[in-house]
């Protein structure tokens, strides 16, 4: 996607939140919408975790609010614009599914994650967000380490694809993309790599890029890699030969798809 696109998109962006915000009612008092209590902890005690309704029914978009109420402690509150939606309809992979602890509560919208590979960390609250046509579902991530729960992870638009150890560290990494792909101009779709987050950042206890593994994952699950991530111009092109797809600049990739078409049509000139 080039950076004139771009741009473009934003500013539609900015007018349609600007559109919903004027629209949106806000409730004078929250509306519960999902209540679940269970030893989260693993020591006997329960904790509380309520889903919140923060605006009226209808409006464009219905904010929520997570509520954790553990006895003794100050509740958590974990406000999202977006809302959240069903499990069923974030598109999970099947093994992603398979990962989700579903058999301490009963929910649509909320399920656990292990924390660490031989589960002696606490497992990690996730609740995804609505699902769209045109966008990824969002997601949030909730540890409750120590006692205390804070949110580790967060994003409007995530595709959870993978959550494996990569470092050997015991702890998985957190695997996914942040937009959908899209195909345009010649043979050339937007450059949508993986973003892989690792859980056990010492100093802030939140998930953290990690730009190494980033490399790795992407230069063996997808078509390349490109280093600097505020490039606007970077897309897969596809050669119209079959050959293997390449992450380059758009403008190298117009230069090889115009140098690729001219020899093409002089083979066929020959024939």
């Amino acid at each position: 996607m080039n950076a004139r696109i771009a741009r473009y998109l934003l500013i539609i962006s900015i007018a349609v939140q600007i559109g919903i915000a004027q629209e949106t009612k806000k409730l004078p008092n929250p509306i519960t919408v999902e209540q679940v209590s269970f030893d989260w902890l693993g020591n006997g005690s329960k904790v509380t975790i309520i889903l919140q309704l923060l605006t009226d029914y209808g409006s464009p978009i219905e904010a929520e609010r997570i509520r954790i109420h553990i006895p003794g402690q100050k509740d958590y509150i974990h406000d999202e614009k977006a809302g959240y939606g069903n499990i069923k309809d974030a598109n999970l992979d099947k093994k992603i599914n398979r990962l989700l602890i579903r058999d301490k509560f009963k929910s649509n919208r909320m399920a656990l994650l292990p924390f660490d590979d031989k589960n002696k960390k606490t497992p990690l609250l996730v609740i995804f967000g609505p699902s769209y046509g045109c966008c990824l579902s969002g997601i949030t991530i909730i540890s409750i380490e120590n006692s205390i729960p804070h949110t580790i992870f967060g994003a409007d638009q995530f595709f959870f694809v993978d959550y494996v150890d990569l470092d050997n560290d015991g702890i998985p990494e957190l695997i996914g993309k942040m937009s959908l792909t899209e195909e345009f101009g010649n043979h050339y779709e937007t450059y949508n790599p993986f973003y892989v987050y690792s859980l056990n950042e010492p100093r802030t206890k939140k998930a953290m890029w990690n730009k190494p593994l980033s490399k790795a994952y992407n230069l063996k699950h997808y078509f390349g890699w490109y280093p600097d991530f505020a490039a606007t111009d970077v897309v897969v092109y596809h050669p119209p030969d079959g050959s293997k797809p390449r992450v380059m600049r758009e403008k190298d990739a117009d230069a090889s798809y115009e140098k690729m078409m001219t020899n093409i049509e002089k083979k066929k000139a020959k024939k």
